[in-house]
């Protein structure tokens, strides 16, 4: 079983799925896949109120489960796991990138976005960069 959460190398990086988190790099068609399932979990878990922000630590699990929910409470539990350790393994990487926030608000601004596309390529994303820079 290949994992998710793991360090992935710079140059290996083929490009980023975007979720509430902020960039989640990929390295394969496995990683791309399963984070963009993880990543949408994660905002529906947001946007319905069974993970909530703290400005002090990471953010935590509230839960509950009602009729109709389209994720039962694992599956929310597990992607907040999978999001945040993936993120935390990562974390060098956007470190050495002052330009992340605007480049985050960007992607997130991008019609491609707002019509459901999470997955960017690394071009895409330097190309931004670039041009923020």
């Amino acid at each position: 079983m290949k994992f998710i959460h793991r360090k992935i190398p710079k140059d290996k990086i083929s490009g980023f799925v975007l979720c509430d988190f902020g960039l989640l790099p990929c390295e394969t068609a496995f990683d791309v896949e399963e984070l963009k399932k993880y990543g949408q979990i994660y905002d529906w878990g947001f946007r319905t109120g069974k993970l909530k922000r703290s400005k002090s630590s990471f953010p935590q699990f509230v839960g509950g489960q009602s009729a109709g929910d389209l994720y039962t409470e694992t599956e929310v539990w597990d992607a907040l796991q999978i999001v945040g350790k993936h993120a935390l393994k990562n974390i060098g990487f956007f470190s050495n990138l002052p330009e992340l926030e605007e480049t985050l608000k960007v992607l997130r601004k991008s019609l491609s976005y707002r019509l459901g596309r999470r997955y960017f390529e690394i071009k895409k994303v330097n190309a931004i960069i670039r041009k923020l820079t």
